[in-house]
């Protein structure tokens, strides 16, 4: 499924062949939300840890440095794999920024911070 072009996507979506067609374009979008959300997750993650890491200094913990490592190359691998992404997490960052200071809040038991 990776290597679908978006010219080949285009063209599915242009033409009135068969609901096996559909199904595939469908899927391929499908395919591309998945890989936005998993990155949102990575950087919900990622951002959350960094944000306690931040305001709870003395609870900081090194399982704490190793989830921000690992979202952070795993946010790296999937903008390698799939470019498109770099532009989506950019576009994400504000929304997914106020998500993780939630939770960090709660995790936290502090004022949003």
């Amino acid at each position: 499924m990776h290597c679908i072009s978006l010219k080949l996507i285009l063209k599915l979506h242009s033409s009135n062949h068969s609901l096996r067609k559909q199904c595939l374009i469908e899927e391929v979008e499908d395919l591309g939300g998945r890989h936005r959300d998993r990155v949102e997750s990575y950087l919900s993650n990622l951002l959350l840890r960094l944000l306690k890491r931040e305001y709870q200094a003395d609870k900081r913990t090194t399982s704490w440095d190793v989830s921000i490592k690992t979202s952070a190359l795993n946010i790296r691998k999937e903008i390698k794999r799939h470019p498109s992404l770099r532009r989506h997490c950019i576009e994400s960052f504000e929304v997914t920024y106020q998500y993780a200071r939630e939770l960090a809040s709660i995790e936290s038991q502090l004022d949003r911070p």
